[in-house]
């Protein structure tokens, strides 16, 4: 959710307790760092990033990562403090000790290692590997980089995420309505959850009417499951924004019904000069609107109906009057979305202008 999030100090030892300890640690619910102190058996070094001269360790799950803090601490507080931290001290041949094999700090964190891959592909990219190499990158690349960007305050990491999110669950009426689609390339359906949660997160509301409408498109069973991250852990909505969505679906269709009789109502323009041809064509339209019932009841209020219009048999004039009353109802109801989907976003209306 948007609120506080409290950061804690990370643990760093000198070396990884691959002895086990009868002394418990606590992990805190929201905590950066946990320290395994019941490890049996040695984690593997990961394949990707482990640098030889790197200067610190990072333990995630059963993997190592061996890196260099000093890359790590420019572009994160978080990690800059962690190692601050003052370090036991070393003899002057700075001997490493059977239970110290590295020989550097080691970190212990509670991310993932599929998540922490992700963020070090970008922070730090070996030779031949290309982060960009899609201009539309998975939800997992934009998951991580949004959580793990918040959480160790890499502030650029989050806003790269978040603006690339903006041009698919965008708050500006133009936008949503001329790309109109439901999620990115690369994203599944149901990556429409991990997006609400993700703007829950860093709190950007302006964003999350389109990704509620994203999620109101999935059949109950997606809704409420989710899916399986990367991991293999589950991601669901929480039960608030769940029961949101279950009564946005209604509204929503609600309104689209609404929108769509006025849209497609059989009104001629007053400049036409050949009324009842013009008026047959568009009443024969509206007649069948029964046979397109799954789109004027989709949860899409702001479907159009223009290029069905641009088949008709009428003037000029009755299709410029029809395109001016699409547009006029759908901006009226995307006036109204946010209490449509049960959400709060101050300054909307200034935000759907720009």
């Amino acid at each position: 959710m948007s609120g506080r999030i409290t950061r804690k100090r990370a643990r760093v030892d000198s070396s990884v307790d691959t002895t086990g300890s009868s002394e418990d640690v606590q992990v805190q619910e929201e905590g950066v760092v946990s320290v395994p102190n019941n490890v049996t058996q040695q984690p593997s070094q990961d394949e990707e990033f482990w640098f030889e001269d790197g200067t610190v360790v990072l333990v995630t799950g059963d993997v190592q990562f061996k890196v260099y803090k000093g890359i790590l601490a420019e572009h994160s507080p978080v990690f800059k403090d962690m190692f601050s931290l003052p370090q036991p001290s070393q003899s002057a041949e700075r001997t490493v000790q059977p239970n110290t094999p590295f020989g550097v700090p080691v970190v212990h964190l509670t991310d993932s290692p599929e998540d922490l891959r992700h963020i070090l592909r970008l922070q730090m990219p070996r030779r031949g590997t290309r982060p960009f190499s899609s201009i539309h990158p998975s939800f997992h690349v934009i998951s991580a980089c949004v959580r793990l960007g918040h959480k160790y305050q890499m502030d650029h990491l989050v806003e790269e995420g978040m603006t690339y999110l903006q041009g698919f669950y965008s708050g500006q009426f133009k936008t949503f309505t001329d790309g109109h689609v439901y999620s990115p390339p690369n994203f599944d359906d149901e990556h429409s959850i991990g997006v609400v949660n993700l703007l829950r997160l860093v709190d950007r509301r302006t964003m999350l009417p389109a990704a509620i409408i994203a999620c109101c498109w999935l059949d109950g069973t997606s809704l409420v499951n989710g899916f399986e991250r990367e991991d293999g852990s589950r991601e669901t909505l929480t039960p608030e924004d769940l029961a949101l969505c279950i009564q946005a679906k209604g509204d929503l269709t609600r309104a689209s019904v609404v929108t769509g009789l006025r849209i497609c109502a059989p009104a001629t323009s007053k400049l036409c000069k050949t009324k009842d041809t013009c008026w047959q064509a568009l009443q024969t339209f509206f007649n069948t609107l029964s046979t397109r019932a799954h789109r004027i009841s989709s949860v899409d209020p702001m479907t159009t109906y223009v290029g069905k219009a641009r088949t008709l048999r009428i003037c000029s004039d009755c299709l410029r009057c029809f395109i001016a009353r699409d547009d006029s109802e759908r901006w009226s109801v995307w006036k109204t979305l946010p209490l449509l989907v049960g959400v709060e976003v101050e300054g909307w209306d200034a935000v759907s202008e720009e």
